[in-house]
């Protein structure tokens, strides 16, 4: 993208008309250093658009790590969970804000990872792990003081918490849906995708699918 290779591509959406939308996570660290950027805090995460025949194109820039992205049925706006930032970020296409850049949902509890637009209109938002005291502690500081914990030992480093745990927002940013349980058998969910009232889980660490029966 105008002549600098992609360091972290994340996640992807198309549209029916063949638009391609993408994040990139950071542009300073690769997917095996993904802690660097979460602990530096370095802001390099991005949207993309690759439209029919065109060369992508940044809609979004500045993202605190970028990660899974949702195209509104109505195509008035994209959504990307910014995970280093316990928020969601929302991009307006069209209308009076095209181009503008606002939140749907801020300061949630955990780090939004993956998210899905269920069979019931619903975004689903994997949380891979509660907000931790000490990465809080560590946000406000100058960035050099940051990349100084990269060099603690990896034990003493903040870790994230193992939990099962997803939740469910409308386009209004109203909670739906708030699904967690502590978990020695499955943790670290990284997506979540709902279909005719179940909610499937991938995770980064386990090598299963879990399978969740959503309330009626």
């Amino acid at each position: 993208v105008d002549g600098q290779q992609l360091n972290f591509a994340s996640n992807v959406v198309a549209d029916t008309d063949g638009t391609i939308y993408f994040s990139e996570s950071s542009r300073r660290y690769p997917l095996d250093d993904y802690m660097g950027d979460i602990l530096e805090h370095s802001g390099t995460g991005r949207l993309y658009r690759i439209s029919p025949g065109e060369h992508p194109e940044i809609l979004v820039d500045g993202l605190e790590f970028a990660n899974g992205i949702v195209l509104a049925p109505d195509r008035s706006h994209i959504l990307i969970a910014e995970t280093a930032a316990y928020r969601i970020a929302r991009h307006h296409l069209t209308g009076p804000r095209a181009g503008i850049t606002d939140h749907l949902v801020q300061n949630l509890p955990g780090c939004p990872d993956n998210m899905g637009l269920g069979s019931d209109g619903r975004i689903w938002v994997a949380l891979v792990s509660p907000r931790n005291r000490l990465l809080d502690m560590l946000l406000p500081l100058p960035g050099v003081l940051r990349r100084i914990v990269r060099a603690v030992p990896p034990a003493l480093q903040p870790k994230p918490a193992r939990t099962t745990w997803a939740q469910a927002y409308d386009f209004d940013g109203s909670l739906v849906h708030d699904l967690q349980r502590p978990s020695d058998e499955y943790a670290m969910v990284t997506g979540a995708a709902e279909m005719d009232g179940r909610l499937y889980l991938g995770s980064l660490s386990e090598s299963a699918i879990a399978v969740v029966e959503l309330p009626r």
